[in-house]
């Protein structure tokens, strides 16, 4: 005969899986639709030009490992706002819409000063990226840019990243998560400077 407490001791140990078949898809697009929408948003960008971005911590942080250190070691700060020394509006423009949707369509004079800044900010995927524009040309009749071969070797080192010319014009950007304006940043926000090249004060 099998007692009470044991038949419900058997039943415990069982265990249910429960998958979501469409979760990292879905996770992906719900992040690229929080770039048009100012909701949840904790965080301010401040640009040379006096335009401000609001963002989300945890989209910069997944994206980028400069902002995740600087979050970690200010978690009190509740909605701080982040001085970008050298940072145009355009800059971060592009680099925001590059975090929330995974790609951006940059011009040729942009490309320089947007992956100096990327590397700076240690924006994962850009940072240390060459732009194809410094690399020889590519052959007659190859429309992509000239990106070194992805294969490591003893020589060489490890693959070089490269960003690529696209061949056909893009539609223009999606808006940004909020109108870039000029901001009287309040005193209620605590605030910290990211010179460019350099950490954040303690």
């Amino acid at each position: 005969m099998v007692r009470n407490g044991d038949e419900r001791n058997k039943m415990d140990v069982r265990r249910y899986e429960l998958r979501w078949t469409h979760h990292q898809s879905t996770v992906v697009a719900e992040v690229g639709s929080l770039y048009r929408d100012a909701a949840l948003v904790d965080v301010t960008l401040a640009c040379e030009d006096q335009r401000t971005y609001q963002a989300h911590k945890l989209v910069l942080s997944a994206c980028s490992q400069y902002f995740q250190g600087l979050f970690s070691r200010h978690p009190a700060h509740q909605h701080p706002i982040i001085f970008l020394k050298d940072v145009s509006g355009d800059e971060c423009e592009a680099l925001l819409t590059y975090m929330y949707r995974g790609e951006v369509s940059v011009s040729h004079d942009q490309i320089h000063r947007i992956l100096r800044v990327a590397n700076s900010l240690q924006v994962r995927g850009l940072a240390d990226m060459e732009p194809s524009s410094s690399r020889p040309s590519s052959p007659a009749g190859d429309r992509g840019g000239h990106c070194p071969s992805s294969s490591p070797s003893p020589s060489t080192g490890p693959p070089t990243k490269c960003a690529t010319p696209i061949s056909e014009p893009h539609s223009p950007n999606p808006p940004p998560l909020v109108n870039p304006s000029v901001s009287t940043l309040g005193s209620s926000h605590p605030v910290l400077s990211h010179p460019t090249g350099a950490s954040d004060p303690h």
